[in-house]
């Protein structure tokens, strides 16, 4: 969504991080059900969380981004600035109506779009890419070669986690959620997730390597995305909202990048400002 004339293909300095960028890691305010773990975040739209969602978009404002990067497909990111001009026109045709009725309840809207409004941005960017995961290959090994205790072990496991979450996500205001969800603790865990699966293998035949390889292949893809809008632009600020699991690989990527300079979320997210507004 830059102009051409913004950007050089031109290299820098290899320590050159002019560039700040937050990731946010964040439980999925709609949940589509394709992951692991399937939280029920509420009603996004209820007074509750959005009392804490006014809360959390002021804390952002802090930060003032000045480049919003949504998890959402990049070939898709004309027509989501399409109805983001919209929104912000609040002049929405009939297919942009249609869209941010169901789009309104996602943490990309309430996040992301009041945010970059409130900003005035002019645009929003879209830099999530999906890839293929050998999910059918990763279970007929399991089963040809006695894994079946190890992936019902780790179904139950996300099982119970997801029935703990949903327990207690009704008493966890956002802010809450948001610095658990950004936390080493998070961090470890989501990594322990894939790493755990590449115990499984026979000889050559390691579907578990390729399911942990293929995992942060997409999130590769995700960060060279986020590392084109830059190209030739200086000293950004950059708030990437992204599902949780993809938190610490995003993280470690812009911290070894040498045009980025990490920011910590737990810098601008605050407990206390949070319940003496909620």
């Amino acid at each position: 969504m830059t102009d051409a004339s913004e950007r050089t293909p031109n290299a820098r300095f290899p320590d050159d991080r002019n560039s700040q960028v937050l990731v946010l890691g964040t439980h999925h305010f709609k949940s589509e059900g394709l992951d692991e773990v399937n939280t029920d975040f509420g009603d996004a739209l209820g007074d509750k969380r959005q009392s804490e969602i006014e809360a959390v978009l002021g804390m952002l404002m802090g930060f003032q981004p000045t480049i919003i990067a949504l998890e959402f497909p990049s070939t898709a990111e004309d027509t989501l600035n399409e109805f983001y001009k919209q929104y912000v026109a609040d002049e929405c045709d009939d297919s942009g109506k249609q869209f941010l009725r169901f789009f309104q309840s996602t943490e990309g809207f309430q996040l992301g779009f009041r945010l970059a409004k409130r900003l005035s941005l002019t645009c929003i960017y879209a830099i999530d890419e999906m890839t293929v995961r050998p999910l059918e290959q990763l279970e007929e090994f399991a089963k040809k070669h006695g894994y079946d205790d190890f992936l019902e072990h780790r179904e139950q496991s996300f099982a119970r986690e997801e029935a703990k979450e949903n327990l207690e996500l009704p008493h966890r205001t956002l802010v809450q959620l948001l610095l658990e969800c950004n936390s080493r603790e998070c961090d470890r865990e989501s990594s322990k997730d894939y790493v755990s699966l590449i115990r499984l293998s026979e000889d050559s035949n390691r579907p578990g390597v390729e399911q942990w390889v293929e995992w942060y292949r997409r999130n590769g893809l995700i960060f060279e995305n986020l590392f084109r809008i830059t190209r030739g632009r200086m000293g950004e600020r950059i708030l990437v909202i992204y599902g949780s699991g993809h938190g610490y690989i995003l993280r470690d990527l812009v911290q070894s990048a040498p045009d980025f300079e990490l920011v910590d979320a737990a810098d601008y997210l605050k407990t206390d400002q949070t319940e003496s507004k909620v």
